[in-house]
Formats: C-alpha cells, structure tokens, sequence
C-alpha cells in the first residue's frame, strides 16, 4: 500500500474537539495486545493515526465482539473512526456494524462511491445517510455519524458537517447480533456497473483505526480543511 500522508495538526485538533467526553462505552485502538477481540481472515498491525492501526485486506479481515460485550445504546449516540481508504468498495462495506438483515440495528460504511454514511433502524424502518462528500484515498479520514431521536442522523468529515437526515423516532437495536468491525453482517448486492449472481460480504480495503462508540450525541467543531 503506497504511503499515506498524515492529517495537518489543525484537523486532528478539530476532530479531537468533537468529543464532550473522551471516555467512549467501546472503543478499539487496534494497538497490539491491548484489544481483546477476535480477529478473522489476513491482517497486519501498521502504523495508525495514533500508534499503530489495523490494515485490512479487502476480502477476509473481520474484528468481532461479542453481543454480550457490546455496547447497549440509547435514543442518542456517537460512532467516530480514523479510515484510510486503498480502494473504495464495491458496495456499502461497514466500518463497524451490530446489525440483523437491516431490519435491526446500525450500520456506518462506505459506498462505491466513496461516501459514507450511518444506517440504522428507526421505528422499525431502515433509514439510510450519506456524506456530501467523497472521501480521498490514500489519507487519513476522520468519520463521526451521530444520531439523535429528536433531530436525526448528522455526520462529520475531518470536524466539517458534511450530512445530514432529519428523521425522529426510537432506534431499534439488534443487541443478540454479534458487533463487527471493518466487514458487513449482511450480505449486499453489486453496484449498478458489477453485476453478479448473489449478494456479497467483502471487508474493508485499507487501515481502520481508532474506532469509539459514545452514548451521546458529540458536540461538532468545524476547521479548514488542510
């Protein structure tokens, strides 16, 4: 994987400042020997946004916590994560998702396209987002999806409001779903331009680091982009 350029001072300053509390229900760092997770398929441990991150291989890599260990969410919450992207996927992959058949649960993820976006259950309808924006490749990205009951889902790209979907109601949970991290639970189709016979599950192609769940919704700042 070519090198890839670290984030100015002033961007990891921004998306530090998101968090009104810096203690997350779960995190990962992906820093060795620290995270207790399984993990499944090719892997290496690479250099991260802050010690090391987890490079995963676009095709087998998954990180799995138990449902038992998962965090239990409320009507609000925050899922950040630092991704640096080798190659975008063919179809929504998952940065991290505690999902059941998009019936249940939540789900934040990058498109074909490059966009990403928060997926999740709201009063027993899958409600999907995605960014204005395409991220780049070969960089480092922080990603923050929000939602709250009474205002929605928001998200945030390097501390920069790049989305938004005012939808309200009761998130419904898949808590008896094991938590994945950098693979889909649930199978999808190709895009328009791939066409092949039954869904798949690819996992994410490039380094994931990082990652934290709070029960809240994270306070935003906005910076210049670098």
């Amino acid at each position: 994987m070519r090198r890839i350029s670290i984030c100015h001072l002033s961007i990891l300053l921004a998306c530090l400042a998101l968090a009104t509390d810096n203690t997350p229900i779960a995190s990962w760092s992906f820093d060795q020997g620290k995270d207790t997770d399984v993990i499944r398929g090719f892997h290496r441990f690479v250099p991260g946004i802050f010690g090391s991150g987890l490079r995963f291989d676009g095709q087998t890599t998954t990180v799995i916590r138990s449902a038992s260990k998962a965090p239990r969410l409320g009507n609000a919450f925050s899922i950040e994560a630092w991704v640096a992207i080798q190659t975008y996927p063919w179809t929504w992959c998952a940065i991290i998702n505690q999902e059941k058949d998009r019936k249940t649960g939540y789900f934040l993820g990058i498109d074909p396209e490059g966009r990403f976006g928060l997926h999740l259950t709201v009063d027993g309808k899958w409600q999907e987002s995605r960014s204005d924006i395409k991220l780049p490749l070969y960089k480092w990205n922080h990603l923050v999806g929000t939602f709250d009951a009474a205002t929605g889902i928001r998200l945030y790209w390097n501390g920069k409001a790049v989305g938004a979907q005012p939808v309200t109601g009761k998130p419904v949970y898949a808590q008896d779903v094991d938590l994945w991290v950098g693979r889909n639970q649930t199978p999808l189709g190709l895009s328009e331009e791939i066409k092949l016979v039954a869904p798949v599950s690819y996992s994410f192609d490039g380094i994931i680091d990082e990652v934290r769940i709070h029960d809240r919704v994270m306070s935003t700042s906005s910076s210049d982009e670098a």
